[in-house]
């Protein structure tokens, strides 16, 4: 997976989505936020665009949720929009492209974000001054980690080692048990 992290102002987020994030990659494209009322105004803003889009949030049904993800592997849709509240019992598709419209302050689901993509496929991760500082630490570890670019935004933080949580003795990144994502193989 290719990352890709941009400084990118709060408020100027969906612009620079449309005008130099969408371009990246052929459709599927799956837009994340942590922030469920942003899901509403990220679909808003690219319809109004003439995309094809649709979304997810916690309040569908399991039936709604699935018809949403199903449009998006029949190719009905170009974009989905999800949350990180979304349901684990629906499978997400590969895709081309995710977009981390913001960083969650638990690093893990970051990284569920993140099973969604294809092996070549790209992820970007808009970051702010607004971003915690303890994500933005996890996310410098988990680049340096991946051997990906360092944006200047991120170079000043003190390279303190971040300590990833595990949940039992299950690897984050690959779901495997017997290592953590701090020496995944797939990493």
């Amino acid at each position: 997976i290719e990352h890709n992290v941009q400084s990118v102002i709060d408020t100027e987020r969906s612009v620079y989505l449309v005008k130099n994030c969408l371009n990246l990659t052929p459709p599927p494209v799956i837009i994340y936020t942590h922030i469920p009322k942003n899901v509403n105004e990220i679909e808003e803003y690219l319809l109004l665009k003439g995309l094809d889009v649709a979304s997810v949030s916690p309040q569908m049904s399991y039936y709604e949720e699935k018809k949403v993800v199903n449009d998006l592997i029949e190719k009905k849709i170009d974009i989905l929009i999800a949350t990180d509240y979304s349901r684990n019992d629906i499978a997400y598709p590969p895709v081309n492209h995710v977009i981390n419209y913001d960083i969650p302050s638990d690093f893990t689901l970051y990284l569920k974000r993140l099973n969604c993509v294809k092996e070549n496929g790209i992820s970007t991760t808009f970051i702010s001054p607004a971003t915690p500082e303890i994500a933005l630490r996890e996310l410098k570890y988990y680049l340096l980690k991946t051997k990906q670019k360092i944006p200047e935004a991120m170079k000043l933080l003190k390279n303190e080692k971040v300590i990833v949580v595990e949940k039992g003795n299950t690897c984050l990144w690959c779901g495997r048990n017997g290592h953590s994502i701090l020496n995944c193989p797939k990493l």
